[in-house]
């Protein structure tokens, strides 16, 4: 079986949903499927110590590029699936991926996208997504976002959506990881607007006064360059609290980070939902989350069980100090572990050969039907 899969970002670059497309990659490849990545010129498809995978570059995402690209790579590796994330920071608002699947589907190849972000994105990003009408299957990463897609944006393919969740990008930490001296606060995930930093340094801030100097906090993540402006506004805004800024470690080292912390704060602007990294690694890692909810959360993240779901700053707080306790942040931490034992990435990879392989199928059954009725 072989897969091109196309994504605008992927490591190095900073782009959750490149690391994602790494991961799958690596997966897949685990499995014995051949994989082709097409991405961006400024990127490597062997960032680090993995299996080895072909690579195609667009030097742009212009129609004309990406479409160019699409062909070279066809005509290469006559790929049996043509797989598109998006979206990704590399792609931007270009229209690229969007005519490369149309042509992809001209030339009669099995083209499906994963839309990872669609009700939050511009409208005309939104809009945009009419294009991917013209592909074999959606999948996206929860029901709720898949549920929206089907009356909304691919109503003719409403019968041809489907959810395969996420992995986490971060792996466990290995069983020598330590604990801190001082309990630790942490946030993980890219620096952008909308992550509710700014709330976590709020936090920080009102946490001096109720707890005094006993605990840390901390962030770890990276930058994009386009977000450096705003990076440097957060910093000047927290410069006399003392927080910890860890930046561009290994998914090793973001282990070890996480599993040492007392708890993760992560008050996403738009809910806790399982396309959330961010979310998965602490879970992974039997770290504690304080979080928000939203009409997206899922059902099993259970606030006071395995979660803890917050609107002002005072609760973060008093969450903070309940898992103070020994015996509470035990409990919490256990029950994240176990719900964290479904995010694998074998069994995702295994989930995607599953659906190729039907599509394959099928266009083989719908190409030999053709050519008996010639």
């Amino acid at each position: 079986m072989k897969v091109l899969m196309i994504s605008g970002s992927y490591p190095p670059d900073v782009c959750g949903v490149g690391d994602y497309t790494y991961n799958l990659v690596q997966a897949l490849e685990k499995q014995a499927v051949e994989v082709m990545v097409l991405c961006s010129t400024d990127t490597s498809p062997t960032p680090v110590p993995g299996p080895a995978v072909l690579e195609q570059r667009a030097s742009s995402w212009s129609p004309l590029c990406a479409i160019t690209a699409l062909r070279h790579a066809i005509a290469d590796f006559q790929p049996d699936i043509i797989h598109f994330q998006y979206p990704t920071i590399g792609f931007g608002h270009r229209l690229g991926p969007h005519a490369a699947a149309v042509y992809g589907r001209l030339k009669g190849r099995n083209v499906i996208v994963t839309v990872h972000e669609s009700k939050k994105a511009h409208i005309l990003r939104r809009i945009s997504l009419l294009a991917f009408n013209f592909c074999v299957h959606i999948l996206t990463t929860t029901s709720a976002q898949a549920g929206y897609l089907r009356r909304v944006w691919f109503y003719p393919l409403r019968d041809k959506i489907s959810v395969i969740p996420i992995a986490s990008n971060i792996p466990r930490a290995a069983v020598t990881a330590g604990t801190s001296s001082l309990p630790v606060c942490t946030h993980f995930g890219l620096i952008y607007p909308n992550k509710g930093i700014d709330t976590f340094i709020e936090v920080a801030r009102q946490s001096r006064l109720t707890f005094g100097p006993q605990l840390r906090f901390r962030i770890v993540g990276n930058v994009h360059p386009a977000y450096l402006p705003y990076f440097e506004c957060l910093r000047k805004d927290a410069r006399d609290l003392n927080i910890e800024w860890v930046l561009g470690s290994s998914p090793e080292e973001v282990a070890r980070l996480l599993y040492e912390s007392l708890v993760c704060i992560l008050p996403f602007s738009d809910g806790a939902s399982y396309r959330r990294g961010s979310l998965l690694a602490a879970l992974v890692n039997g770290v504690p989350v304080i979080t928000t909810s939203s009409a997206e959360t899922p059902d099993d993240l259970i606030h006071g069980y395995n979660i803890y779901f917050a609107g002002k700053v005072e609760e973060y707080i008093q969450y903070i100090g309940e898992l103070l306790d020994p015996e509470t942040h035990q409990s919490i931490s256990e029950r994240c572990r176990q719900l964290g034992q479904k995010f694998d990435w074998d069994h995702i990879a295994e989930l995607h050969q599953a659906l190729f392989r039907r599509l394959i199928t099928a266009r083989a059954v719908s190409t030999k039907y053709s050519q008996l009725n010639k």
